[in-house]
């Protein structure tokens, strides 16, 4: 039946609101929480897009009509500051994976010449327990929807 045109309608918008130099968010996957901690930072790198036709990017599928966009990941070099670097590789991204906060920045960024290596990204404390927070609240709204998803229907009142 698919999702809710709503939730179809949020997600064109929110696509629409995505442009080059933002910084987005993604939640971790469970088996994946021990590398950078409950989210992944990327940097947009154009556009969103749907999939014209199903597609192997850099081992990912991507299925027909999928809302993806260009972007590059930040790795996460150290975790207080939460410094990171931006990976030269572009990936194709899946929108809907998003966490969807506009307006994530670094604190800082400290530019380096490519002799000296890559440049540094600070991600501040407040923004990284806001982020970290926001995750676990989604986390737990999907764990409650899942439960009451498989509860066994409640039998109509017939008095009422």
């Amino acid at each position: 039946s698919g999702p809710p045109l709503r939730q179809l309608e949020e997600l064109a918008a929110w696509g629409e609101l995505l442009k080059s130099g933002m910084i987005v968010a993604f939640t971790a996957h469970t088996k994946d929480v021990w590398m950078e901690g409950s989210y992944w930072l990327a940097l947009i790198c154009g556009p969103a897009y749907p999939v014209p036709e199903a597609q192997v990017h850099a081992s990912d599928e991507f299925e027909a009509g999928w809302l993806v966009v260009k972007a590059q990941w930040f790795e996460l070099v150290t975790e207080s500051p939460r410094c990171y670097k931006l990976q030269p590789e572009e990936r194709i991204l899946v929108v809907n994976e998003m966490i969807r906060l506009a307006g994530i920045k670094f604190e800082k960024v400290v530019k380096r010449s490519p002799r000296l290596g890559d440049s540094q990204h600070f991600f501040s404390e407040d923004s990284h327990n806001c982020l970290a927070a926001l995750v676990r609240d989604q986390k737990a709204e999907a764990e409650n929807a899942a439960v009451r998803d498989i509860s066994p229907p409640v039998a109509a009142d017939p008095d009422v």
